[in-house]
């Protein structure tokens, strides 16, 4: 378990923002409590746990202001390595000229502050873990790694986007909800898997390096899509644009991203249908027409798919919200 000062550390953090212990009845895992702030910036909650070694949080935001904010992890218990996953995020690191967003992963060794600013108007969630020096230790003395390899590779890491495994895991954790005495268990073994995964997804990158032309490519490609995502998007065009085979550019864009140029649109449409299904303004088939699909039905099927409740369920359980 964490200790006092760690303690003191998140919740110096939490008071710092605004944050206050919100009822029991959130969404989130009853083993812990959580955290809800609603101030002039910002408003939502914040969960987390923490364990032998590693902690995990959970962040449910929304920004009514441009916001910037700065956290000094290894100050808590000897903090070396802190990972991300944002489901939704729109803002910047600050400092590194790296942009977050949806689907996106964030790994960082905990020797600096970390800095970011977030855009106004814009929704925040995130799975993340902290790891301490003796849980990395542990786990690489497990599967015969050097620590300070590790920590080396992830700095020069740093982000990477949709690896399928990590978005499962992160789901895995994002709706657990189990308060049994497995459950410390529970997180355990998750934090174990979420870092070897990102080491995984680091070293499967080196060993298959990607041309700098073709990288550039990518990501100009990754730009235009994110920029038009809601009107159809054709694989010749796409193709054209990239300067490469059709063939050649699935096979690619799935060695950057870990998933296919398919399954990247539908995650962007569904991660934007969000937005307008909380504005409370649209019907759901005029949410599924402004991110690009024709047919509500295979729209309410895909979000059923990547958020597991239909979106008019996700569109009550936000009309009942006592957010405000």
């Amino acid at each position: 378990m964490a200790t006092q000062a760690s303690n003191y550390i998140f919740q110096k953090y939490l008071d710092c923002y605004g944050f206050k212990e919100a009822p029991t009845d959130t969404q989130f895992n009853e083993l812990r409590k959580t955290y809800r702030a609603n101030g002039d910036a910002l408003q939502g909650y914040y969960w987390y746990y923490t364990g032998r070694g590693f902690s995990v949080n959970i962040n449910d935001f929304y920004f009514k202001k441009e916001w910037t904010g700065r956290f000094d992890t290894q100050v808590i218990s000897d903090v070396v390595l802190s990972v991300s996953y944002f489901f939704k995020a729109h803002g910047n690191v600050l400092g590194e000229h790296c942009p977050m967003s949806d689907n996106m992963i964030l790994a960082r060794v905990s020797s600096d502050p970390f800095s970011c600013r977030m855009f106004e108007g814009s929704s925040f969630y995130s799975i993340g873990f902290e790891f301490h020096r003796k849980f990395l230790e542990s786990l690489c003395a497990d599967y015969h790694m050097d620590p300070q390899v590790i920590l080396e590779s992830i700095d020069r890491y740093k982000r990477g986007l949709l690896d399928n495994e990590l978005f499962h895991l992160a789901q895995e954790i994002k709706t657990y909800s189990n308060t049994n005495s497995g459950a410390e268990l529970f997180y355990e073994i998750k934090a174990k898997e979420f870092l070897l995964q990102v080491i995984n997804a680091y070293y499967s990158k080196q060993a298959n390096p990607l041309s700098r032309d073709d990288d550039y490519a990518l990501h100009m490609l990754q730009a235009y899509i994110d920029k038009n995502y809601n009107v159809e998007l054709n694989q010749d065009d796409l193709s054209e644009m990239s300067y490469m085979s059709i063939s050649k550019l699935k096979r690619v864009f799935k060695q950057k991203f870990g998933i296919s140029m398919t399954e990247y649109i539908q995650r962007k449409r569904i991660d934007a249908s969000e937005e307008l299904i909380e504005s409370g303004e649209y019907n759901i088939k005029d949410v599924a027409e402004q991110v690009g699909y024709k047919s509500a039905s295979r729209f309410t099927s895909l979000y059923k798919q990547y958020k597991e409740v239909l979106p008019s369920e996700m569109k009550e359980r936000l009309q009942d919200s006592s957010y405000n």
